[in-house]
């Protein structure tokens, strides 16, 4: 076989080396080449070209299956300029095919090299730990929320406590803990730690409890950051999604953050904890960081009480501005020890000086969803139904039968509280 004839089966006139006992055959299908049995010889070849040109002027462009009629037109006109003793051998044409494979596949791989890269998808917890070095029930809750987005959760415990650290090593879905070097709670200092660990290991998202102390510092981490917080979340639908309350729980919002770094508190109420006993969290030093000049971290005095923590309550016994005074609400801690409950109050009941703010349910205080919340001489503003109206059994107390608490109230009782609550005492004794 000749190189003219071979070369008339290629495009572009690259022809195979020649080998002694070997041909090249020609693919088979609507895809192969001109078989060189049809250009045996030149003078054919040539005549046949100048009656294809002659033909090609007065018919109309051949259609889809006239694709071997194409390729013979354009093999013999090449082969016609082309240099006598120019071929490319069939291992060439190889090498070409495969490099401009190669080359698009770099060029596909550079492309996703040089995207912009994108922050890694991972959540870092802001927890808090009790009084005795637990783990926060509030921040179980933080931590169940953090799993619904479905990243690799990380748990900074504030404070500095070793035994904070240590309990945080074994919350359930927590991958890593980051030890905070600081003892201090003060914003000046929380913030700037919670936005160095976010530039410095890319957190996507950061997620706290709507406490009084993350809602103190996470308004600054943002500012840090340069990202606008979603505040309240009760429901997450997506990992830029979320669902909070607006007008005092009387309207439900459903927000899409743009920003890359997403901050959040929660409501604990509407998250399931997790377990608190069952991880195996490795523990590594939080990055360095630099407090805000201007406050100085002097001590922290924790009062310990033997009642249970008022956000984790599965018994609420709140008191309102029908107490009184202070002194009466003793009446409220005797039936709430009898249930193992916690005791609460209304704002107007700790403006009223008679009892501390660390006590206040309703909107600029704790949010509580117990299984039984007993309201006593509670009028119920429109702020303190939206601390606890998510309580699963709400009973009331009030001598004001048109008392807005009993809207939203599956028992009412009116009468005169001084009498109601000790019977009611005296009747869980027996």
């Amino acid at each position: 076989m000749s190189k003219s004839a071979i070369s008339s089966r290629f495009p572009l006139g690259l022809a195979p080396e020649e080998s002694s006992g070997s041909e090249f055959a020609p693919e088979s299908g609507d895809d192969a080449y001109w078989s060189d049995s049809d250009v045996d010889e030149q003078t054919r070849r040539q005549s046949q070209l100048s009656r294809q040109q002659q033909q090609q002027q007065h018919q109309p462009q051949p259609q889809q299956n006239d694709r071997q009629h194409i390729r013979q037109q354009q093999n013999i006109s090449i082969e016609q300029s082309q240099p006598p003793g120019i071929t490319v051998s069939i291992s060439a044409l190889i090498s070409i095919h495969n490099h401009s494979r190669m080359h698009m596949g770099w060029r596909r791989a550079v492309a996703g090299a040089g995207a912009p890269s994108r922050r890694a998808a991972s959540t870092l917890v802001v927890g808090e730990t009790t009084a005795d070095g637990r783990v926060a029930a509030s921040t179980l809750s933080a931590v169940g929320a953090a799993v619904q987005l479905g990243f690799p959760v990380t748990l900074l415990v504030l404070g500095g406590s070793d035994a904070g650290d240590a309990a945080a090593a074994k919350v359930h879905s927590v991958a890593h803990v980051l030890a905070s070097p600081s003892k201090s709670l003060l914003p000046e200092t929380v913030a700037p730690l919670v936005a160095a660990a976010v530039q410095t290991l890319k957190f996507s998202h950061v997620v706290a409890a709507a406490s009084p102390l993350n809602k103190n510092w996470l308004p600054r981490a943002a500012a840090l950051l340069d990202v606008e917080p979603v505040s309240d979340v009760i429901a997450i639908n997506a990992p830029d999604s979320f669902v909070r309350p607006i007008y005092a729980g009387n309207a439900i919002a459903t927000v899409k953050s743009a920003d890359k770094i997403k901050l959040l508190t929660i409501r604990s109420t509407s998250f399931s904890p997790v377990d608190a006993s069952s991880g195996s969290a490795t523990s590594v030093a939080a990055p360095a960081s630099e407090a805000t000049p201007g406050s100085k971290w002097i001590s922290e005095e924790v009062v310990k009480s033997d009642r249970p923590e008022l956000g984790a309550a599965k018994v609420v016994i709140a008191g309102g501005r029908g107490m009184k005074n202070g002194e009466n609400f003793k009446l409220l801690y005797d039936l709430a020890d009898k249930v193992d409950g916690a005791v609460g109050a209304s704002r107007a009941a700790v403006d009223a000086g008679f009892v501390g703010n660390d006590l206040q349910i309703g909107q600029t205080g704790k949010i509580v969803a117990p299984e039984l919340y007993v309201a006593v001489g509670i009028s119920g503003a429109i702020q303190h139904l939206a601390g606890m109206k998510d309580s699963k059994v709400i009973v009331s107390i009030n001598k004001d039968a048109d008392a807005p608490i009993f809207q939203v109230s599956d028992f009412g009782l009116v009468g005169d509280l001084f009498k109601i609550v000790p019977e009611l005492t005296e009747k869980i004794k027996k």
